[in-house]
């Protein structure tokens, strides 16, 4: 008979107080049918020998081995892992429930996804004698009154000693987070908030919770718990997280400088907490700068899935191509179920950063000889940065990201997005991980030394891929077996705004380097314009200042808009977009464009131009700028053509959409999981 709920509780050197908590899950009142799951993290007191003799005696009482990673959140995994019931209650070995506790949360599931009871501090003073939890031992507990529910800075959150969730919310959310070892009850909580999931209270389900006495215990219980704060913070700013390391050592500071609070037994206890707050996040904010975050394994993978996924990408900087392939890669692997993580340099993009963990594989970067204005620093400051950069930095960097690579489940699928990403990929060769090289430009327009990276990286990865076919049978024609195809993806709305009705305004939307030629693009619209066309170009870059001048003096309606995080608001009111670069990859802002019913005028430039525009656009051979200026003419006085190839380009990107790509990268996954040759260096 499958169980109503199933309980389950953590355990790691609880033989002390693990008899207390069964017990008073045995003196339930009412309760429904339920089975007990006590996840031991592998304890080396004789906690495990305990709830065996308990179990003798209480059929619902099961034993789980969760010895296989340290910390509270792998245990609850691994519990939730065994459980029978879709209801799932948790609490911690070292507390005990009231007589309405299981009943209550297990009646709270029937109606919400998501709840929890508030908690009575229980000092360790308190500590019943005998082995039983009765009516008399819960009366000598401390009442109801001083209840209270979690919550971190205002957002309340279920305690992971006081709640309960449906399996199926854990199991789409991705389980508790394992490379916490505190704080992993507010982490999930914010990440079912996200989702758009809030926690119920049930005031009556009351958890009795062990607080120790003291001041120095106190100091060091917070220190510990508030070490992930640091990170949490950043990671959920989006949800108004607040969170400074000046604030927290400011804090510190204050704690330790009032003298008089520690005199008096009454406050000496909140000293105690505020100062190991203050230390808890500092430490935890260095720590997170030097010590990668392991990233999270999904509690229930689907089938033929990667336990995991890494993007590994240079600087994530909008407006960018690559960047806008990850995050919808990401966001499919996602919803299916899969951690991801991305791996960068420099500083990441804030929108990315906050939907996905993100560990940068060259932290300080900015200090070290290779930050762009190294050249430009004062000489005094040149050897100490040099000394840093060639001991110091190279020797940390080093040993930080080996470290990230060793965390990684095995048969991870770690995505190298172009070829920055080749020294960090080197690293991961010796680990069990799927590795693929992506080579994210024409491969027609690659330096002979470039192509020698290409040949070196094909070496010891799994496999390579090219934006096009064109460009991979190039790829193999050099050498380089195996190369495959692999486009990037595209988000195609689902509902796209006729041509009829929209603005006159032609868009150019990328990074403002020359490659691009972006003044060509405003000749052409200067030479074709009409007088109620206008032309808006998006992005940075190094550009700018003469792009600047040159649409000041352009006989036409001209304006640089500077960067934009989304581009849906602006094509959208677009009827044509501009790509006048001499060499492209798989230009996404083609793609962009093309799902948003947007035709393309472009230079021939690449295989991955003509993929890109397809029947939506028109094309145009490689500097031809009179040929540029009238088929932007003909398109601007003809709104009939101009419908038409909008509708050819929404059908033409819906074959790049994210579902289709995340099925063929899965695809490319499963083949070399399944291939039986080994790599070609180990």
């Amino acid at each position: 008979m499958i169980p109503e709920a199933s309980v389950v509780i953590p355990a790691y050197n609880a033989a002390r107080w693990i008899e207390v908590m069964l017990a008073s899950l045995d003196a339930q009142v009412d309760p429904p049918s339920f089975e007990v799951i006590v996840a031991d993290n592998g304890s080396t007191d004789d906690t495990v020998e305990r709830v065996r003799a308990w179990s003798a005696g209480h059929a619902r009482v099961r034993l789980v081995d969760a010895s296989g990673v340290r910390g509270a959140a792998h245990a609850r995994n691994e519990g939730i892992r065994a459980a029978a019931s879709d209801r799932i209650l948790m609490c911690d070995a070292d507390d005990a429930v009231s007589r309405h506790w299981v009943r209550l949360l297990s009646d709270a599931l029937a109606d919400h996804r998501y709840a929890a009871g508030p908690t009575v501090r229980w000092p360790f003073k308190r500590e019943p004698t005998p082995r039983t939890w009765s009516a008399d031992l819960e009366a000598a507990a401390p009442d109801h009154g001083g209840a209270e529910i979690a919550a971190l800075q205002g957002i309340a959150f279920a305690p992971a000693g006081n709640c309960a969730i449906r399996r199926e919310v854990l199991v789409e959310a991705g389980g508790w987070d394992e490379s916490l070892l505190t704080h992993e009850d507010p982490e999930l909580a914010l990440r079912l908030l996200r989702r758009g999931i809030r926690v119920h209270r049930v005031e009556d389900a009351v958890v009795y919770y062990r607080q120790r006495d003291g001041a120095l215990a106190t100091l060091r219980d917070h220190v510990r718990y508030a070490l992930p704060r640091a990170g949490i913070v950043s990671q959920y700013a989006d949800l108004g997280l607040q969170g400074s390391l000046r604030s927290a050592a400011r804090d510190t500071v204050t704690a330790l400088l009032a003298p008089c609070r520690w005199r008096r037994r009454a406050t000496r206890r909140n000293q105690a907490a505020r100062l190991g707050d203050g230390i808890g996040f500092v430490v935890g904010w260095v720590r997170d700068r030097i010590t990668p975050r392991r990233p999270m394994t999904p509690l229930a993978a689907a089938p033929g899935m990667p336990p995991a996924v890494v993007f590994v990408a240079d600087q994530l900087i909008r407006p960018n191509g690559i960047l806008s392939s990850i995050e919808i890669l990401a966001e499919g692997f996602a919803a299916a179920g899969v951690p991801v993580t991305i791996v960068h340099e420099g500083r990441a993009d804030a929108r990315l950063a906050a939907s996905f963990p993100t560990f940068d594989q060259k932290p300080g970067w900015r200090l070290t000889t290779e930050m762009p204005d190294y050249p430009h620093s004062r000489p005094l400051l040149k050897p100490l940065r040099r000394l840093f950069t060639a001991v110091l930095w190279r020797l940390w960097t080093r040993r930080r990201n080996r470290a990230f690579l060793r965390s990684l489940p095995s048969r991870t699928l770690v995505v190298g997005a172009g070829l920055a990403a080749t020294s960090f990929l080197m690293e991961g060769r010796a680990q069990d991980l799927v590795l693929v090289a992506q080579v994210h430009l024409s491969v027609a327009a690659l330096e002979p030394g470039v192509l020698e990276l290409v040949h070196e990286v094909a070496g010891w990865s799994d496999a390579v891929t090219a934006l096009t076919e064109e460009d991979a049978e190039q790829v193999r024609a050099r050498g380089i077996e195996g190369c495959v195809a692999m486009p990037n993806p595209v988000r195609v709305p689902d509902q796209v705004p006729p041509m009829r009705g929209r603005e006159h305004l032609v868009v150019y939307i990328g990074r403002l380097g020359a490659e691009k030629q972006v003044g060509q693009a405003i000749e052409a619209f200067a030479r074709a314009a009409r007088e109620d066309w206008r032309l808006e170009i998006y992005g940075q870059g190094p550009m700018e200042a003469s792009l600047a001048r040159a649409a000041a003096g352009a006989d036409a309606d001209v304006e640089l808009m500077g960067t934009v995080t989304d581009v849906a608001p602006v094509l959208r009111r677009a009827s044509l977009n501009i790509l006048a670069s001499r060499a492209e990859g798989l230009p996404m802002s083609v793609l962009e464009a093309s799902a948003h019913g947007v035709p393309t005028l472009a230079y021939d430039s690449a295989p991955g131009v003509r993929q890109a525009v397809g029947p939506g656009g028109v094309l145009t051979a490689v500097g031809d700028l009179d040929g540029l200026a009238e088929n932007l003419s003909v398109l601007m006085g003809d709104e009939a053509r101009r419908e038409r190839l909008a509708n050819a380009a929404v059908g033409h990107a819906r074959q790049f959409s994210a579902d289709r790509l995340v099925g063929r990268w899965v695809g490319l996954w499963r083949s070399v999981v399944r291939a039986e040759d080994p790599k070609k260096v180990r």
